[in-house]
């Protein structure tokens, strides 16, 4: 009965240590993968879509328009996930040069990271509710987002803003 027992002891350790490895391993891979999605995001946002949105603020700059750009990086962590990484391009219309008052709202194009789903989404806001065409425009696989959708988008919503 001794031999059953500790063949039976043994076999339920190495199951436990099997199972144990296994979900080091899951972790491990998760971490990687959740270090390699923060490197492309972080790489897109530097690479693609911050000198997109520069190229629009210098231009839209030259003709009195106020643009600003802000980027907020992801704070906490893939358990406790606190706030993402997003970049966003806001416009405000130079107000007409002829006087007279005009309340001209400024408009907010975001691209955001979205978790756990591993998405890039963008988005619009107003600062005023006169449009209908704000909220989610699209979302995508980070590695999809080109330099050419950017802009895509970017122009897009300058001649929202200006429309």
């Amino acid at each position: 009965m001794k031999d059953e027992m500790k063949t039976a002891l043994e076999t339920a350790m190495d199951e436990f240590d099997r199972k144990r490895s296994d979900a080091a391993k899951r972790q491990e891979a998760t971490k990687t993968k959740e270090t390699e999605f923060s490197r492309s995001v972080e790489r897109l946002f530097n690479e693609v879509i911050r000198p997109a949105m520069e190229e629009v603020e210098n231009t839209l700059g030259k003709r009195n328009h106020d643009c600003k750009i802000i980027e907020e990086k992801q704070t906490g962590t893939t358990d406790v996930q606190q706030h993402a990484a997003q970049i966003s391009l806001t416009i405000k219309p130079a107000p007409p040069t002829g006087g007279g008052y005009t309340m001209m709202a400024s408009r907010t194009i975001c691209f955001a990271v979205v978790r756990p789903e591993g998405k890039i989404v963008v988005g619009t806001t107003s600062s005023l509710p006169v449009r209908q065409v704000e909220g989610v425009r699209r979302s995508y696989e980070p590695s999809k987002l080109t330099p050419a959708e950017v802009e895509m988008q970017l122009v897009t919503f300058v001649k929202e803003v200006f429309a």
